[in-house]
Order: structure tokens, then C-alpha cells, then sequence
């Protein structure tokens, strides 16, 4: 459309990354148009831009329940999630690099009509259209944690944990879940990948209990992290200790501060 009048254009930027599994081998390539959100204007281009997460403590707790009761877990990645939701607000954004413009429409801009990646309310826009797609599919969520949903209308407790497009759940019933499974996935893409037990970079495995039943201890690990940051930093070498702190050091009360500046100093 021809570029309106008094309107500040947003650019982009193309983003590219390569994706690892938790054996640090590369997964999948991905290349993402961003939008350059900073040159958004409050009051004209947004308004309101809080998303919420789950929070670490009502994730750790959906975890202990499973250890506990044996549920199973299941990690699900929502692929182009901020592409998935509309935009309220008229958006103008320049032709990025590698679109050709025909000669007759040179200097036109394009009108967003979906959410963008880079823009201030890219995570809002996700966030409502992700709550009215759980309350859809029979979720509820819960009073102490917005993105913490759930279903026990059958007796049958099914939990997701969602942050903006990665989601954790756990549950006993295996129908329940490819229901609510093949619900979602009419809704949005998921995507296919070898990385289907990591959630948030944190490893989730669950242990042998001496049964062939799925349901043993769960033990939880950032092992392709630790890996990568000692190859960065070329310590892959060093040798391992069982706790950071110096051999042979030995501590007594005589070391302790006396002074208010030294307690302060602790």
C-alpha cells in the first residue's frame, strides 16, 4: 500500500540461529524476520506490552507431582507462535532485505496484519490469543499462576506450563493428552524435534525405578549448557571437583570478621 502520510515506518532484520539438542548437535537451522521494535511510538504504534510466564516455582512443583504420582511429561514447542496472533494496532513496515518490489510499487509499504517478531506487543498479542486457545480446548488457569493451566473435569489432572511458545505438560491419562494433542495442533504448528525432553534448556529425564512402567524419579540437568559453555572457553579439559572451592583450604572462627566493615563485606 502507498506509504500514509505523518507515519513513522518500523524497518527489520534478519535473525539466524542454529539450534542444538541436549547432545549439543545441531538440530535445525532457523532464520527469522525481526521487526526493529525500538522505533515503535508509545500511544500511536503500542500501548500495553506485559506478557506473562510460568514461574520456576509452579513448574518445579508440576514436576515433583509427576515424580510423585508417576505422571507422565510431555514438551511441546509451538513453532512461529508471534506470527500466529493479529495485531490491533496499524503497523507500517518498510520491504525487508530480500522481498522484491515491483518497479509500479516502488516506495509502498507494507500493513502488518499479524504480529511480528521484534515489535513491543509481539508477546502480548501471543499471550491473549495462547489464553483464549486453552480456555477453548477446556483449560483453565490457575489462581496462583497465570500460565500454569489445568484439567481434572474427568478426575483425570492434566497440567501445561507455558512460556510464550514452549509448554511442559504432565498427565496419567494417555487419551486425554493425544486429544488435547491433536486439539492444539489444528490450532498451531508444532514443531518436529530431536529436543523433545528439554524444556527451557533444562533437561528433563526420567530415571529407571526397576520397572518397565515410564514412571521412575525425574532428574533434571543442564548438561548441554555446562558442555558448551567449557568449549567456549576452551576448558573442556579441566579436570572435574566435587566442590568449587579450593583443595587443602582449610577455615576457622580466627578468620571471621570482627570489624562492621568486614561483616558488611560478607
Amino acid at each position: 500500500m502507498p506509504r500514509p502520510k505523518n507515519r513513522k515506518l518500523i524497518d527489520s532484520t534478519w535473525a539466524f540461529r542454529v539450534k542444538a539438542n541436549q547432545k549439543g548437535e545441531v538440530d535445525r537451522m532457523k532464520a527469522r524476520l525481526c521487526a526493529r521494535g525500538y522505533r515503535e511510538i508509545w500511544g500511536q504504534d503500542y500501548v500495553e506490552t506485559h506478557a506473562p510466564v510460568t514461574c520456576l516455582t509452579s513448574w518445579r512443583a508440576c514436576l515433583a507431582q509427576a515424580a510423585e504420582h508417576g505422571r507422565k511429561i510431555a514438551i511441546l514447542d509451538i513453532k512461529s507462535a508471534y506470527l500466529m496472533a493479529d495485531v490491533k494496532e496499524d503497523i507500517y513496515l518498510s520491504p525487508p532485505e530480500g522481498l522484491e518490489v515491483p518497479d509500479n510499487k516502488r516506495g509502498w509499504v507494507l500493513k502488518l496484519k499479524r504480529s511480528l517478531y521484534g515489535l513491543k506487543q509481539a508477546g502480548r498479542c501471543w499471550s491473549q490469543l495462547l489464553n483464549e486457545k486453552m480456555l477453548e480446548l477446556g483449560m483453565r488457569p490457575s489462581t496462583a499462576d497465570p500460565c500454569l493451566f489445568l484439567n481434572d473435569e474427568d478426575g483425570e489432572l492434566m497440567t501445561v506450563n507455558v512460556h510464550v511458545d514452549d509448554c511442559m505438560i504432565t498427565y496419567t491419562d494417555e487419551r486425554k493428552y493425544q486429544r488435547f494433542r491433536k486439539r492444539l495442533e489444528s490450532m498451531f504448528q508444532i514443531s518436529k524435534s530431536d529436543d523433545n525432553n528439554t524444556f527451557l534448556g533444562v533437561v528433563i529425564e526420567r530415571l529407571p525405578n526397576g520397572k518397565d512402567d515410564g514412571r521412575g524419579p525425574i532428574y533434571v540437568h543442564q548438561k548441554p549448557y555446562i558442555t558448551d559453555i567449557l568449549a567456549r572457553f576452551r576448558h573442556t579439559d579441566c579436570k572435574p571437583a566435587s566442590v568449587p572451592a579450593e583443595p587443602g583450604l582449610k577455615l576457622s572462627k580466627a578468620q571471621m570478621p570482627t570489624t562492621d566493615e568486614g561483616k558488611a563485606a560478607i
